[in-house]
């Protein structure tokens, strides 16, 4: 009986850390997946900023120029005005594992 408990005893440290390391890679995992998506969205908005359109939009928007030849209006308060606002990327879900999950990872990771 002595040596099962020592042998528990012995069993704890290691497998606490393993199961501290196993939390901190899922968080950091969602991390991950949150600024891969944060990433393409940028990306995204990149390859609209190259194009022609954007380049007269803003240009429109942010120093009234206009095309040669054209003449610009200006109308205040008109409704909807107000820039849409940017939708918020959805993040991933972070699943927290069971201790079936835990043990089979463990003996995932100690068959390797």
């Amino acid at each position: 009986m002595v040596l099962i408990i020592v042998a528990a005893g012995l069993y704890y440290g290691p497998l606490k850390d393993f199961f501290v390391q196993q939390d901190h890679y899922r968080e950091e995992a969602v991390a991950l997946a949150e600024l891969k998506a944060e990433n393409r969205d940028l990306e995204r908005r990149i390859e609209t900023m190259k194009g022609r359109s954007w380049i007269e939009r803003e240009a429109r928007a942010q120093f009234q120029l206009v095309p040669k030849g054209a003449q610009a209006f200006v109308i205040a308060g008109l409704p909807g005005a107000d820039e849409a606002a940017e939708p918020t990327p959805k993040r991933p879900r972070q699943q927290s594992f069971s201790w079936v999950d835990r043990l089979r990872d463990l003996w995932d990771t100690l068959l390797r």
